[in-house]
């Protein structure tokens, strides 16, 4: 598959989509390297996923080293790097509600215009946001089934 653009770096992705929450008036707090979420815009704690559109679709990876934990996450910011021959150099935001309840996402060109299309620039969800409990880090891991 050809490729459409260059990946940025973690950083680089944090920093576009920060910058993009401060122009839609939020003041967003980085949180710690290893926090279970990377932004904090009041209440709310947002995690920052990006993908390069490979040709066909955006995959997202929402685990972290196999495992699922959204516990301590209230919002997902999922950025569709551009894709010149789609949208132009702009990325595309979708704002997803957590728990997603899926270690991976695939955003196809379809897909995005049908089942994404109302998460589209939904920042107003996390400016609505109404704080939950807090948990603590280490609640944040669902207890074990008990065997049957």
């Amino acid at each position: 598959l050809p490729i459409y653009g260059s990946k940025p770096s973690w950083f680089e992705q944090e920093r576009n989509v920060i910058g993009l929450l401060y122009t839609k008036g939020f003041k967003p707090k980085r949180a710690a390297y290893n926090s279970p979420w990377d932004v904090s815009c009041g209440d709310a704690r947002v995690e920052i996923k990006a993908s390069v559109f490979n040709g066909k679709h955006w995959l997202f990876n929402i685990q972290r080293h196999g495992k699922l934990n959204e516990g301590l996450v209230d919002f997902y910011i999922l950025r569709l790097e551009n894709s010149p021959t789609l949208f132009g150099k702009y990325a595309i935001h979708l704002v997803v509600p957590a728990p997603l309840k899926t270690q991976t996402i695939v955003v196809s060109p379809r897909s995005l215009l049908t089942r994404y299309a109302i998460h589209f620039n939904r920042f107003d969800l996390i400016r609505d946001f109404k704080c939950r409990p807090k948990k603590n880090i280490e609640d944040a891991t669902p207890p074990e089934e008990p065997e049957k």
